[in-house]
């Protein structure tokens, strides 16, 4: 059975060896002299069940220490240890640090063993939520994507690829984590459920809208975002996706991820519009004060990767996950299943063949297969 690691830091090494004695061989030990050695070490392992740290340190104490551990291993159970019966220091490790225990040294080992258990415990229950949200949101997005996908192949296609954009914009930006961003341009199209089919076949064909028409589809990222608040841990991808239409120089402190999907919804409107790439980047740079500069110059840069793509006309029966679509498929009576553009998903798969399934010949497909690297 893996033991759970537990990094003790502490200034006096002597103290240090004692814990390692007492607890190796129930735990993974490791140790720090330095609240700088232990930040390094943590740095370097993100998977500390506890961690404890002695208050009386010099050049950062343990408080300052427990306080930046919060920030960078938020997961990991924090207990202090001191050799001082300070109450004011035990109140501000408390709040600043978010402190499981609070402990005096010398801790009697029967002592120090029975909260480094509940610690442990603590940490294991921590873990597990995390794991019971990230499966529930997972099935959530897949449930609302697949609910997109069924009731407007169009929005569906669209936001799968403004996603491959803006994913690929985000790279040349250098924005390192990208999750909320990831998520925000996959249901950037959610409230599009709420719009006709004659509405949303009007703005797939580039046609006009009537003003209510338009009323409505100017107002879908509202109607998206006030669905996905719903979900716990969505709210700053709400606020990603209800701020995607509006220009730079509305919100001149909007998240860079509601910049970057606004650069890249404009886009895709624009090279939709039979505009082609490079028209529709000179488009969107004269429209002054809309966007942030770095991110169109971002955006640039990403549409000058070229992408190596196999062009092939597969039966449906065919088509596998990560094939992008090259051609509208509508049902025998002419209904929208798929739009051009879209990315094959594992659905998609089970999806589409079924619904040709008595038709003969098979119908056949224009896909685009990425080549091996």
């Amino acid at each position: 059975m893996k033991k759970h690691k537990i990094l003790f830091v502490d200034d006096e090494v002597n103290i240090l060896k004692s814990f390692k004695i007492l607890l190796r061989k129930e735990y993974d030990i490791d140790l720090a002299a330095s609240a700088a050695e232990g930040l390094e070490k943590i740095s370097k392992c993100s998977n500390y069940a506890v961690i404890t740290s002695d208050l009386k340190m010099p050049s950062m104490d343990g408080i300052e220490f427990l306080h930046r551990v919060k920030d960078i291993a938020p997961d990991s159970v924090r207990i202090m240890l001191t050799g001082h019966g300070d109450l004011e220091a035990a109140s501000l490790a408390v709040n600043r640090g978010h402190i499981f225990r609070f402990l005096t040294k010398p801790v009697p080992g029967d002592e120090l063993r029975r909260v480094l258990k509940a610690a442990v415990r603590q940490s294991q229950l921590v873990t597990a939520e995390k794991e019971l949200l990230r499966g529930t949101l997972k099935g959530c997005i897949k449930l609302l994507t697949d609910v997109l996908n069924i009731t407007s192949p169009e929005a569906f296609s669209r936001s799968e690829r403004v996603r491959r954009i803006c994913l690929k914009t985000a790279e040349q930006y250098g924005l390192q984590n990208t999750l909320q961003l990831d998520l925000a341009a996959m249901l950037s199209q959610l409230g599009c459920i709420s719009l006709s089919y004659e509405t949303m076949s009007k703005v797939h064909h580039g046609q006009t809208l009537s003003e209510e028409e338009f009323s409505c589809y100017h107002n879908h990222p509202a109607t998206g975002a006030a669905l996905i608040s719903n979900i716990p841990r969505m709210e700053e991808v709400a606020k990603i996706i209800k701020q995607q239409n509006m220009p730079l120089s509305e919100l001149p402190n909007a998240p860079l991820e509601s910049r970057i999907l606004k650069v890249c919804l404009d886009f895709d409107d624009l090279a939709g519009k039979a505009l082609g790439q490079d028209k529709a980047l000179q488009e969107l740079k004269k429209r002054s004060g809309w966007y942030d500069e770095k991110v169109l110059k971002a955006l640039n840069a990403a549409l000058a990767i070229n992408d190596q793509f196999d062009s092939k006309i597969l039966p449906l029966s065919d088509l596998r996950p990560g094939m992008i679509i090259d051609q509208d498929i509508r049902t025998p009576e002419g209904t929208l299943l798929i739009s051009k553009g879209h990315e094959v998903s594992e659905t998609a798969t089970l999806r589409i063949p079924r619904m040709f399934k008595h038709s003969e010949p098979q119908p056949q497909v224009s896909v685009l297969i990425p080549k091996e690297k």
